[in-house]
Order: C-alpha cells, then sequence, then structure tokens
C-alpha cells in the first residue's frame, strides 16, 4: 500500500472509530438518561459544552489513532511518521483532558458558555498543548 493510500485509510479508520464513538456515547444516554429522567433534562445534557465536548473533543485524536494504528500495521518504514502522530495523539490527549477539566470547574462555578465556542476553545487548546509540547522536545527544553 502507497504512503499516500495508508494516510486515507489511516484517517477513514480513525473517521469511522469517531462515528462509533459517537454513535455508542449517544445511544448510552438515551438507552439509559432518556428512561431515568425523561427528554427535557437530557436534552440539556446534549446541548451542554461539556456533554458536547466529550462527544466532538476527541474527533481529532481518533483520526491520529486510526492513522497510527494504519502505519504500525502497514508502513514498516515510517519510524518518523509513527513518532509524530504519537506526538500529536499525546498533546492533543493532554489538551483534550486540559480543557475537559476546564469546563467541568466552569460547570460548577455555573458560568455560561456556548457549546460552540468551548469547542473552539478546548480544539486551540488541544493544537496549542500539541506544539508546545512538539516545540519542548525539538528544542530539549524540557526536564526529565
Amino acid at each position: 500500500m502507497g504512503d499516500t493510500m495508508q494516510d486515507i485509510v489511516g484517517c477513514l479508520f480513525g473517521a469511522t472509530m469517531f462515528a462509533a464513538w459517537a454513535i455508542v456515547l449517544t445511544t448510552l444516554v438515551r438507552l439509559f438518561l432518556i428512561p431515568a429522567y425523561g427528554p427535557e433534562p437530557t436534552y440539556s445534557l446534549f446541548t451542554s459544552p461539556m456533554f458536547s465536548w466529550i462527544l466532538f473533543g476527541p474527533a481529532p485524536l481518533f483520526i491520529f489513532i486510526g492513522h497510527f494504528i494504519v502505519l504500525v500495521a502497514f508502513a514498516r518504514n515510517s519510524e518518523k511518521k509513527r513518532r509524530f502522530d504519537l506526538k500529536v495523539i499525546k498533546g492533543m490527549a493532554l489538551g483534550f483532558c486540559l480543557w475537559l477539566f476546564a469546563l467541568t470547574a466552569i460547570s460548577y462555578a455555573r458560568i455560561d458558555i456556548s457549546y460552540g465556542i468551548s469547542g473552539i476553545i478546548g480544539y486551540l487548546l488541544m493544537g496549542a498543548v500539541f506544539l508546545l509540547s512538539d516545540h519542548v522536545s525539538i528544542t530539549g527544553n524540557h526536564h526529565g
């Protein structure tokens, strides 16, 4: 399989994993929360910034994880690409968790934030954490 084809298949695999994540998560909410609490509180959950972030925030992570899995399975000579994917996955996972923690604090403080703005901030944070971690690893300015 050629490099471009591996990249495409990896991204599609990751997108498929993300779609499965979204379907499973929304199905679980509908199966367990609607019968227990009714449709109105469940609708509030679906439109909350925290749930939206848990649902949609991992999308780039899934895409890079899918790309990484395909690289490991099919690309024997792509160590540089695999290392890059791992750096992206680690940086974005940290950014995802940081924003989830921040959203939890925002929620407890009862501060209103649009779920669209929340997603934009979260994705920017994920990218910033990756870029910062990549810069630190390139320049060697890290401890440990």
